[in-house]
């Protein structure tokens, strides 16, 4: 027999065996079932990639994270069948809770698969560092909680990729310093908290591009200044915390553009001097508290401008001369009613006409 002759014979096999349905028709095909010769092999390993079950390892993740994902998913053994998760369940998880759960470090890898997660609280643990690629793949990703760790440093890149990230709490650290560039590519980000670290300064340019922010928080820091425009491009923000810091002076020009800003929160900062024009273009501005600084006079028209503020806090400070009838002064052409408060008691300066 030729060995065309025992080709033929192999190919018209084959026929019998395929499905039409799985197979596209081609130029030349069998002459008894209508299947191109060409294509049996390919076929038969479609099939078979068809009915594989994609399964992923979890077993060799952080065990604190394994054991969460496993009870999430209902696993009946963790121990077992980490070892085969199925990937479509994986990618279903949409919140991840492990606060207080004694975690002292993570893996790189820890959340792969989890690209519906949308919730992941790692608050109240020990970590002292993170991973640069932690949290790469999490683009489903809209609340981040790292509040109350160990962390003194985060690595450039470390949210690089998080494009959903609407809330990120970084609160109760040991964050001395920030890189530049850690919070790029958050489009999104709405509200960023960073209290009760020991941050002294900022970098500049640390902010930019975060223009969907509305809420920043550095209360509680170790801040002594703040670089001029650091707040640049913050147009939609509302409410700005730069409370119990030891900032003793102001850029002329930094909260310039902040013209959404309805808060504002100095107090207990050791600023002895208001810059003249340092509240220019806050005419959203509804509440200013600079109680507990160490301000002893306050420059002509400090306040010009602010015609929607409604309560004004200057309590705790060295200034001379104030008197009960100051707020009248202070606010004298306004429309709005100004509440303020000068010392041991609130008092109403109505300067409607």
């Amino acid at each position: 027999m030729t060995k065309a002759a025992i080709a033929i014979i192999a190919a018209l096999t084959l026929c019998s065996f395929a499905h039409p349905k799985e197979i596209k028709l081609e130029d030349t095909v069998c002459g008894t079932c209508g299947h191109p010769f060409g294509s049996h092999a390919q076929t038969v390993d479609k099939t078979v990639d068809k009915t594989v079950n994609k399964t992923v390892n979890i077993c060799d993740r952080t065990p604190q994270v394994r054991d969460v994902i496993s009870h999430v998913l209902e696993l009946e053994n963790k121990y077992k069948d980490c070892a085969a998760v199925d990937v479509e369940r994986l990618a279903d998880v949409e919140i991840l809770g492990l606060g207080s759960m004694y975690l002292t470090a993570l893996r790189a890898g820890d959340f792969n698969g989890l690209t519906g997660l949308e919730r992941l609280y790692l608050r109240e643990n020990y970590l002292t560092e993170l991973p640069e690629d932690v949290f790469d793949g999490l683009s489903s990703l809209r609340n981040l909680d790292l509040v109350g760790n160990q962390l003194t440093t985060l690595p450039g890149g470390v949210f690089e990729g998080l494009s959903s990230l609407k809330h990120l709490s970084l609160g109760g650290n040991d964050l001395t310093s920030l890189p530049e560039d850690v919070f790029d590519g958050l489009d999104s980000l709405k509200y960023l908290a960073l209290p009760g670290n020991d941050l002294t300064s900022l970098p500049d340019g640390v902010f930019d591009g975060l223009d969907s922010l509305d809420e920043l928080n550095l209360r509680a820091n170790k801040l002594t200044e703040l670089p001029d425009g650091i707040f640049d491009g913050l147009a939609n923000l509302e409410y700005l915390e730069l409370s119990s810091n030891e900032l003793a002076i102001l850029p002329d020009s930094v909260f310039d553009g902040l013209s959404s800003l309805k808060r504002l929160g100095l107090f207990a900062n050791q600023l002895k001097t208001l810059p003249e024009g340092v509240f220019d273009g806050l005419s959203s501005l509804q509440r200013l508290e600079l109680w507990n600084n160490q301000l002893k006079t306050l420059p002509d028209g400090v306040f010009d401008g602010l015609a929607n503020l409604k309560f004004l806090s200057l309590s705790g400070n060295r200034l001379v001369g104030l008197t009960r009838y100051d707020p009248l002064f202070l606010f004298a052409g306004f429309s709005t009613r100004v509440n303020v408060d000068i010392g041991d008691q609130n008092q109403t300066g109505d300067t409607r006409p």
